[in-house]
């Protein structure tokens, strides 16, 4: 009952305090009436309250990846995703070792994964929620549940550099600098470094592990003054080549794909570098129960099908390329192809921070 005063002249004090009299009686009743009836849940408000804080990559992929998959979850179940930015993995562990734990579900990359696994920043997958019945068999790991397999290779921008002479059709090539003049740009972390590296001195795939480190430092130094950007931002390995900064990048393809809506690049498709991305959990998440219900709604074939129509990187279940549109099945990594290769994560598991110490200083050094 609200406390504003009665403005009718003339109501009697007994009169207000029938009014009250009826009005605590009906309260009691209806108070009465809502502790006997079974609780009413409403499908995709059970969990309104709840959110979870997810890293991820930013641009096209950010905005497809919510499109597919945190959208339709937030939908269907009410909890919100927010996006916690691109992840670290250094500020992952300080929040495990401080218990200061702001982030939920990070994507990292396969060395982090790895590195994560060593130094315990992961929760163990729970796979009584997390379905990986249909899963590419061979993937599964105990603290990441794979969700799709990125090829990365070299991107040029057709008008400027699309005849088969203007742009390496090669990592040999890439690293070719006298052969194929032009600014390159590869990315600032040493994982995935290191292998191009190594496939551009002539390495066969099938013996790329383990890694000669040394050579690759060597081929490093052949092509470290060709090099104009070393990009730490994924979104870059696009719009340097669409903004003319640069001739050619190690770009994926599921941006390229995406990208050619709008600008005229294209990228080598015969000499992939394949890995497959895992998605974990921030041990000491308050909300492990949801993370593991969006990772379960992560993995299913509609679900993977519907991000791979957007950004064609390859689903890892294994009933959604079916469902996929036509147009974007070239487009998908092939494991098979004689001169690609699939990233080792186990190599890096205790080798990425010391490598990446050295590879860090490598880059200061003119």
């Amino acid at each position: 009952m609200d406390n504003r005063k009665d403005r009718e002249v003339g109501r009697s004090k007994g009169a207000e305090h029938n009014r009250r009299d009826v009005l605590l009686g009906a309260t009691s009743l209806i108070a009465a009436s809502v502790v006997s009836a079974p609780a009413l849940i409403i499908p995709g408000r059970a969990n309104a309250a709840e959110s979870l804080v997810v890293t991820l990559w930013g641009g096209q992929f950010t905005e497809f990846f919510r499109k597919a998959y945190l959208d339709p979850f937030t939908k269907e179940t009410g909890i919100e995703i927010i996006d916690g930015g691109a992840p670290d993995l250094a500020k992952v562990k300080a929040m495990v070792q401080t218990r200061n734990i702001e982030w939920d579900v990070v994507l990292p990359t396969m060395a982090w994964m790895t590195a994560g696994e060593r130094d315990g920043l992961w929760e163990p997958i729970d796979y009584s929620i997390v379905d990986m019945t249909d899963a590419v068999p061979g993937l599964k790991r105990e603290y990441g549940m794979c969700y799709e397999m990125v090829a990365g290779s070299i991107c040029w921008n057709t008008e400027r550099n699309g005849k088969p002479d203007q742009h390496p059709k090669s990592w040999v090539e890439f690293f070719d600098a006298n052969k194929v003049p032009g600014r390159r740009g590869l990315r600032s972390r040493v994982s995935e470094t290191l292998e191009l590296a190594l496939l551009g001195d002539g390495v066969n795939p099938k013996n790329l592990y383990p890694l000669d480190v040394d050579r690759a430092f060597k081929a490093l130094d052949r092509i470290k003054p060709h090099v104009s950007h070393w990009i730490s931002a994924t979104p870059q390995t696009i719009t340097l080549v669409q903004r003319n900064e640069c001739d050619f990048t190690y770009a994926y393809n599921g941006r390229v794909y995406a990208a050619q809506a709008e600008s005229p690049i294209d990228m080598a498709r015969d000499n992939y570098l394949i890995y497959v991305d895992y998605a974990t959990v921030v041990k000491g998440t308050k909300k492990k129960n949801a993370a593991m219900r969006l990772l379960s709604f992560i993995m299913r074939a509609d679900r993977q099908a519907a991000f791979a129509d957007l950004m064609p990187y390859g689903p890892v279940n294994v009933k959604a390329a079916a469902l996929t549109n036509p147009k974007v099945q070239p487009w998908f990594a092939n494991p098979k192809a004689p001169n690609s290769v699939i990233l080792n994560p186990d190599f890096w598991a205790d080798k990425e921070e010391k490598l990446t110490v050295r590879f860090k200083e490598w880059l200061a050094t003119s």
